[in-house]
């Protein structure tokens, strides 16, 4: 851990005829920001991912550029989703391909949680989607703000694989495995579910959803979802502080204060309150919603609350001013706070991008 944490969040925001979407991350308190991201929203169809990385970013970054890849217009496109058996085959291709990576560079080894929304929306106007989850982060699916308010506002929400489950430990020890009194299998990996982690996955006889750590997401799908439902994907940084109902009551009271709010600010927020609640993980959030996000088809980047870089004598420590700037370049941004005269720190999509390139 660090003697201070990096508080620089990083704002993204995406949008189409159909939907609105923004991701806020921030390093805290870990020496290393690990997590990843990618969202697309292309007329009636978005696909959003967070990835959580583990002994590094390699695999979360990998993840980042190949399960879009997948999932992109040519899949969503057409308006009906992938079915569940194709996109289990999916994780299992890339989780193959970059064990394989792994295998010729060892320096590549990691892992990642894999996090992911399939979005269409239908022909009388309601929406379809499914959550894809595989590892420890958590999807939310969180009814409009315009419903009602007695209504429980969780329609859905994904279930952590961890190693003290039940169904996981089974899967554990029917493959030789074991999980140790920290709940770690074989006393290595908190979660029972990732890509990558290619030693705990080294079973031949074994298919992918039998191995001591599976890649096999669980899927759950949503029909005739009414417009105005948010989509909350977050890393464990945030869940380790706050539940579902939390951060649901959270973006539905905001959205409802504010029927226009920039899920951006709102995301930034949960990612400054999961801080100040005693989070020691990075933290990524993303908030997605059904709705006309056209006006943010091209919306720039955004650096926040980096006050501290200009201010004399607030980053005492030479570490953590190191640090800063190792996110402000993974961010691609420059050394330099530069913001408008509004106050902002932005950056056109020209000059940096969401996308990360393979790790090799």
């Amino acid at each position: 851990m660090l003697s201070q944490p990096v508080e620089l969040v990083r704002v993204q925001r995406s949008g189409s005829a159909a939907f609105k979407c923004a991701v806020a991350e921030m390093q805290g308190w870990r020496c290393s920001h690990e997590d990843s991201h990618a969202m697309r929203c292309d007329g009636s169809s978005a696909d959003f991912w967070v990835l959580d990385g583990h002994r590094g970013d390699k695999a979360a970054n990998f993840g980042a550029y190949a399960f879009p890849g997948m999932f992109g217009p040519t899949v969503l496109g057409g308006g009906e989703l992938p079915p569940d058996d194709e996109i289990r085959e999916v994780f299992e291709a890339i989780d193959e391909e970059w064990i394989s990576q792994v295998g010729q560079n060892l320096q590549l080894e990691s892992g990642s949680t894999v996090l992911g929304a399939l979005a269409s929306q239908q022909d009388d106007g309601l929406y379809s989607m499914k959550l894809l989850n595989c590892g420890d982060s958590r999807g939310v699916v969180i009814r409009s703000p315009d419903e009602d308010p007695d209504l429980s506002p969780v329609l859905l929400e994904s279930v952590d694989h961890k190693p003290c489950n039940p169904a996981e430990r089974s899967r554990i020890e029917a493959a030789g495995g074991w999980v140790s009194e920290n709940g770690r299998v074989n006393g290595l990996l908190a979660m029972s579910r990732c890509l990558g982690d290619s030693e705990l996955k080294s079973d031949s006889n074994r298919l992918a959803s039998e191995q001591k750590v599976s890649c096999v997401p669980d899927v759950s799908e949503l029909r005739d979802v009414s417009p105005g439902t948010i989509v909350v994907l977050a890393c464990d940084g945030l869940w380790d502080v706050m539940g579902a109902d939390d951060v649901a009551a959270f973006v539905q009271s905001y959205l409802r204060m504010f029927p226009q709010g920039d899920l951006g600010e709102i995301a930034s927020l949960l990612v400054l309150k999961s801080l100040a609640e005693g989070s020691l993980d990075n933290v990524t959030v993303m908030i997605s919603q059904f709705v006309d996000g056209s006006a943010w088809a091209s919306a720039p980047d955004e650096m926040k609350f980096y006050e501290k870089l200009q201010a004399a004598g607030v980053l005492s420590d030479k570490r953590t001013r190191r640090k800063y700037r190792e996110f402000l370049g993974k961010s691609r941004f420059p050394l330099q706070p530069c913001a408008s005269s509004g106050g902002r720190w932005l950056l056109e999509k020209e000059q940096t991008s969401s996308m990360v390139i393979p790790a090799a």
